[in-house]
């Protein structure tokens, strides 16, 4: 119907198992006829992405919160995926002691910064909090992982707080959605956004 060669509804792939399977990728739209508008409230939105999945959309408001007393340093040039830190059982021994090296690199990082601070707050995945707990951090630090600290106020009086990795999945997985949502091949911007 689009004249390409490809397409984003179909795809040859291979499941967890190694088995080569056809995946099926499809969105569902809201139901035609609906009239009532729609309130998408998003820390950082993006509006393509959004467009791509409700069709119209106008940006309102930005609303930029005033933060004097924060500072953001971003670290980059380096990936904090769990492959980074956390051992996997399909991974090598040299690769998995390469990430508890990895988890202790953070580890003495978060210590330098809790003898700075009377108090830090570290979010990062699971496994990680698992490694650092159990080999020692600084009684000063308060530490959780993604998605398990939403409505929880853990966070709210941190002096300084350290946030490594994020839930986000890899770009190929982001580049599939973006291919379901505008329902085209050619999509890397919206795969940026979502990624």
């Amino acid at each position: 119907e689009s004249g390409e060669e490809r397409t984003h509804r179909i795809e040859l792939a291979y499941n967890d198992k190694g088995q080569r399977v056809v995946r099926l990728n499809r969105k569902e739209n809201i139901r035609s006829g609906w009239l009532a508008p729609i309130l998408h409230l998003d820390a950082t939105p993006r509006i393509g992405l959004v467009r791509g999945l409700f069709g119209e959309a106008e940006m309102l408001a930005a609303i930029d919160v005033a933060a004097p007393n924060q500072t953001v340093t971003r670290v980059t040039g380096q990936k904090f995926s769990k492959a980074w830190s956390i051992p996997s059982k399909k991974a090598s021994k040299r690769t998995n002691k390469s990430r508890l090296n990895n988890a202790d690199k953070v580890r003495r990082f978060i210590e330098v910064q809790a003898a700075q601070y009377s108090t830090v707050g570290v979010i990062c995945n699971k496994g990680l909090e698992d490694i650092l707990v159990e080999r020692g951090i600084p009684t000063n630090v308060e530490i959780g992982h993604f998605n398990n600290v939403k409505g929880l106020n853990s966070f709210e009086t941190v002096d300084c707080l350290i946030i490594i990795g994020r839930t986000q999945p890899d770009y190929e997985v982001c580049l599939r959605l973006a291919r379901i949502i505008s329902g085209r091949w050619d999509c890397d911007e919206l795969a940026d956004d979502i990624a």
